[in-house]
């Protein structure tokens, strides 16, 4: 991606990203920073320079309380796409995106017919997960499935008898894939009321599904210089960068430093 178009981008993501900070200010939801946003702010004071997304997260509470508060009352000129209203055709991720009206970034394979496709920022959500072998077990097996329900292809790295697996199983019906990424959805939340005993995990993409991000992580917060502003990150922020890329101070091979995105049409 040329370096302008990326750096107006990142503008235009940042733009969205003070919007959704002050919805969750202005109603107190708690969210942090994270992925490679929270990277970012930490090595970088702002994006990662070849970064081309944004990413917070927040706990399963917070994110229901976000979903009911964009609700009742929807910012003008964004949009909400919330994971709980289940439409194969036009959504099939495990998270939230805050998309900005007016806007495209429109990947290969998509079609602009389907759905909003404005620039977004990402609103991942954590889950609790029982400290136990078989509590891990039963929420990675029914986070696998929902994946396999709700996503129409694999992004990551994977074997041909998996991606043999995943296309057979995700050949069935929407109508049967929507009522199974319904039973998932209740089978991967269904620690939510531990008050002990639990670790918090992150189950929108299998590459995250055994990072295991310990329970007083989501306690406190503070916060951290991104671009222009001061915005919310994990007081302990150096676990969480720790858990999720070890040595994070430093920089990949310069072969690594690309965009994860591939847009075919951007328009800002």
């Amino acid at each position: 991606m040329d370096n302008k178009i990326l750096r107006d981008l990142q503008l235009t993501e940042l733009e969205i990203l003070k919007v959704v900070h002050k919805f969750c200010e202005k109603n107190d939801i708690k969210y942090s920073l994270y992925a490679g946003t929270a990277l970012g702010a930490v090595r970088h004071k702002g994006f990662i320079p070849w970064d081309d997304d944004v990413d917070i997260v927040m706990t399963r509470d917070e994110f229901e309380k976000f979903c009911l508060k964009w609700k009742q009352n929807p910012v003008e000129g964004y949009y909400f796409q919330n994971p709980n209203d289940y439409n194969k055709k036009i959504f099939n991720i495990n998270h939230g995106k805050i998309r900005k009206d007016n806007t495209i970034l429109l990947s290969e394979g998509e079609d602009l017919n389907d759905g909003h496709h404005g620039v977004w920022v990402d609103i991942f959500v954590l889950d609790k997960v029982k400290n136990s072998f078989f509590g891990k077990k039963s929420v990675y097996f029914w986070g696998v499935i929902r994946t396999i329900f709700s996503r129409s292809e694999i992004s990551y790295d994977v074997n041909f008898v998996v991606k043999t697996v995943f296309k057979i199983l995700n050949s069935v019906p929407n109508s049967l894939k929507k009522k199974i990424v319904s039973i998932a959805n209740k089978k991967v939340q269904k620690y939510k009321n531990l008050s002990s005993g639990y670790e918090w995990v992150d189950l929108s993409t299998i590459t995250c599904f055994k990072i295991y991000f310990p329970k007083i992580l989501v306690e406190k917060f503070t916060k951290i210089r991104f671009e222009d502003s001061d915005l919310i990150i994990f007081d302990d922020y150096n676990n969480l960068l720790t858990l999720e890329y070890d040595d994070y101070m430093q920089l990949p091979p310069v072969e690594e430093r690309v965009c994860k995105h591939n847009p075919v049409k951007i328009q800002l």
